[in-house]
This record gives structure tokens, sequence and C-alpha cells, in this order.
């Protein structure tokens, strides 16, 4: 299924892919249950992953690359999904 879709995506340009991924993704947690869902399936709490850094407490580090979100447009989204570990 994943070389399906990979290759799928990879006859377009990489900025309308992503674009489109993360409106998919916007759509999706429009869906009655589906931020409970995500929150459950990609969140993990555990103390041993908190941080302190400048008087804020984190529950868990935030991985993003660079330019990813470069606008903020799907911030709220992200965080419901795969960029904490």
């Amino acid at each position: 299924m994943y070389k399906l879709i990979r290759s799928i995506f990879f006859l377009f340009d990489a900025e309308v892919v992503h674009y489109k991924a993360m409106s998919l993704l916007g759509i999706t947690l429009k869906i009655p249950l589906a931020p409970f869902i995500f929150k459950k399936s990609f969140i993990i709490e555990n103390p041993k992953l908190e941080k302190e850094l400048f008087g804020l407490t984190f529950k868990n580090p935030v991985g993003l690359a660079a330019g990813f979100d470069k606008n903020a447009t799907f911030f709220n989204n992200l965080f419901l999904s795969l960029y904490s570990f």
C-alpha cells in the first residue's frame, strides 16, 4: 500500500502534495471523535519525556522539520498527530 501511495505522491510537486496531505488531516480532524482518537493513538504521556525550558513545562519533546509548517497554517493539527515523541 505504501509503495502505491508513494508512487502517486511522487507524480506531483512536493509543495502540492504537502498542502493536500495537511488539508486532508485538517478535514479528518473535523470528524467527531477523530481528535480524541488521534490523541489516544499518537500522544504518549510519560513523566520521563517531560522537559522544562524557560519556565515552561512540556509534556514531551516535539519533532518537526524546519520549514514543515513555515506559515503555522497547520499548527493545531500537527500536535494531534505524529509530531511529538
